[in-house]
């Protein structure tokens, strides 16, 4: 990756504070020649480097005097301060009544700073998972799109494309000319209407899909699955930790280009597995 192709990590995009300090410190070095724990560490106000790094390492956590000291000296505007405070406290929280305050607080900053549209008749929408990724695919890039260019990306139906693209049209979300389709909605969601068949349907082909994919090369899927014991308490404040998670990944990867990127599918799956222990 060149210098001018790096992206400097922004903090809205981030549930962490090591993460974002890690990322923070491998974008500086890459990018500012004589950049060092040692030259980080006296920009910040601390004598010695080891404690800096073994915040960005994941192994020391931030006390209330260092997270501010740290603040005052990344962050300018009242929000960003807020927001790195926050996120200090969230991170270093040890009861579940903490991390849930705070990272309840995370979700209102994030949601503030990104802002989707909510697709209201979505039934359509959501009627194949081919749909909801050639609005992706619309988005990315300044060209318009061909039909023949998006069977070709996707490795489609082109009946289906021809279809998808016809209620993206109808559903405002996209527009046609002679050169092509390009979407007029970026950033958008699915209403959480929890029960729906519409959207249990989708998430049912989803992981039909999934499955299929054990075939594709290892560096392009990933399986990763765990088993927690949860009281219904827990199993609430995980869906929260969930989401934040969901909204911390759609602001670090948001983008409009579309060079050398791959669309990649991921489906987040939360069921029980046993009856209520004694």
């Amino acid at each position: 990756m060149t210098k001018t192709t790096l992206k400097k990590p922004l903090l809205r995009d981030y549930l962490s504070v090591s993460y974002y300090l890690h990322d923070l410190y491998q974008y500086r070095k890459a990018t500012e020649e004589q950049f060092s724990y040692e030259s980080w560490a006296q920009e910040l106000g601390f004598q010695h480097r080891s404690f800096l790094r073994q915040v960005v390492i994941g192994r020391r956590a931030l006390t209330e005097k260092t997270a501010r000291q740290i603040c005052e000296r990344l962050f300018f505007t009242p929000s960003e301060q807020e927001h790195f405070m926050i996120l200090a406290h969230y991170s270093k929280s040890r009861s579940a009544r903490e991390r849930e305050a705070f990272g309840k607080r995370l979700i209102q900053l994030l949601e503030q700073n990104y802002y989707q549209t909510e697709i209201e008749a979505y039934e359509e929408f959501v009627s194949s998972p081919l749909f909801p990724r050639l609005q992706v695919l619309l988005a990315l890039g300044e060209e318009p799109k061909t039909p023949e260019a998006m069977t070709r990306f996707l490795n489609a139906d082109p009946l289906q494309v021809a279809k998808g693209l016809m209620i993206l049209t109808k559903l405002g979300l996209a527009t046609s000319s002679d050169a092509g389709y390009k979407a007029t909605v970026g950033n958008f969601k699915v209403p959480s209407n929890l029960g729906s068949n519409s959207l249990l349907e989708y998430h049912k082909e989803s992981l039909q899909e999934a499955i299929t994919a054990r075939s594709l090369p290892h560096h392009l899927r990933r399986y990763k699955s765990m088993i927690l014991a949860m009281s219904q308490e827990e199993f609430e404040l995980f869906l929260k930790n969930m989401d934040g998670f969901v909204k911390e990944q759609l602001h670090k990867f948001d983008t409009t280009k579309a060079d050398g990127r791959r669309l990649f599918q991921v489906n987040m799956n939360l069921f029980s597995v046993s009856e209520e222990l004694q």
